[in-house]
């Protein structure tokens, strides 16, 4: 096996984040990332979420672990909020902001009209049709309606005679 001798360019680029001169793998590889060097100062930004233009494999592995680490930690957090929505007594969930949001979404989703009569230009509630995924809502567990849409459907059950 021979050994492959890279010549590496007296203006080789140093990590951005701890100044190590980068290293290859190969000559294609050193050509990749320079040609990616070149590239992001055309453009004037980093390649990278954090401002770098230039990473070694060690700096870009702990990167990613960061990010990593980061995503698992608001997903949690999200996790946690779900379930609290989730568990919440209905009355104080009405009042959150994820559910003002989920339901003005709705209502514009709707065309600003009653999802069963088509009126329009009258107060719209969201109904549920299911509190099975309540604080995370499916479009088809809710449905917007005019008051006396849901008047009906509170009184009789159900949105119509059969």
């Amino acid at each position: 096996m021979s050994l492959i001798v890279i010549e590496i360019p007296d203006d080789c680029p140093t990590c951005d984040k701890c100044g190590a001169p980068l290293q290859f793998r190969s000559r294609s590889h050193m050509q990749s990332v320079l040609s990616d060097v070149r590239r992001s100062q055309r453009k004037g930004h980093g390649n990278y979420a954090e401002g770098y233009s230039v990473i070694c494999d060690p700096c870009l592995e702990s990167i990613q672990r960061e990010r990593s680490a980061h995503w698992r930690k608001q997903e949690s957090m999200r996790d946690a909020r779900l379930l609290e929505l989730h568990t919440m007594p209905y009355p104080d969930y009405l009042k959150t902001p994820e559910w003002q949001a989920r339901r003005q979404h709705h209502v514009k989703s709707a065309g600003f009209r009653c999802q069963v009569c088509n009126a329009s230009d009258v107060q719209l509630n969201v109904h549920h049709r299911t509190y099975k995924r309540r604080g995370y809502e499916l479009y088809n567990d809710l449905l917007a309606v005019c008051s006396d849409c849901h008047e009906i459907f509170h009184r009789q059950g159900k949105l119509a005679d059969d």
